[in-house]
């Protein structure tokens, strides 16, 4: 299966995590997707026995996920990173406070034997943040550069298993239903 694009990146703030259950705030759509690269950070250990491994462990304990936008309105950026609005004025302000958790979305546009798939990718609990920033002047040609977002990835335990959960995903076979799950997700309506 190609990956052969990817769209619709969107977050909600997480307003409540009771037990088993998550609740978010009102969602919003992020801008237009240009990138996201997850690295999973996982447990990797070894037990050995008569001089070989006898045992692994390669469970996954958390993740880093950067992801690029063509453009974060301020809007958005305050949500996401918890930037403090200054009065009735359209100025905010970054302070030292942390970022609010949230749930982040985003949809993988995948080919598979020439039929077109989209993927549904949904992080339950992250936090974002803008570790590094770059201005350029123009120049002879423009060097286009959009906001790039890390986070950093938490479990959730949202059901009776008691597993840690990452990552929620859905494969539909149109646009329209995967952005319809990530906006039931995201409480986007």
């Amino acid at each position: 299966m190609a990956q052969i694009g990817m769209q619709y990146p969107v977050w909600a703030p997480l307003t409540g995590e009771s037990g088993n259950t998550l609740t978010y705030g009102t969602g919003m759509v992020m801008g237009r997707a240009v990138s996201a690269n997850l690295s999973w950070q996982r447990e990797d250990n070894e037990l050995y026995g008569d001089d070989a491994v006898a045992e692994t462990d390669n469970s996954i304990t958390g993740y880093t996920l950067d992801v690029a936008t063509t453009e974060l309105a301020e809007n958005v950026e305050a949500a996401v990173l918890g930037l403090a609005k200054v009065g009735n004025t359209e100025e905010y302000e970054t302070t030292g406070d942390s970022s609010p958790y949230g749930g982040h979305g985003y949809i993988r546009v995948l080919k598979r034997n020439g039929a077109v798939l989209y993927k549904a990718f949904w992080y339950p609990k992250l936090q974002f943040s803008r570790n590094s920033e770059a201005d350029n002047t123009k120049g002879r040609n423009i060097n286009w550069g959009t906001p790039t977002l890390n986070a950093k990835g938490l479990a959730v335990y949202d059901d009776q298993t008691g597993k840690a959960k990452f990552r929620k995903q859905q494969v539909f076979t149109t646009l329209e239903a995967a952005k319809a799950y990530l906006n039931g997700k995201a409480n986007i309506t």
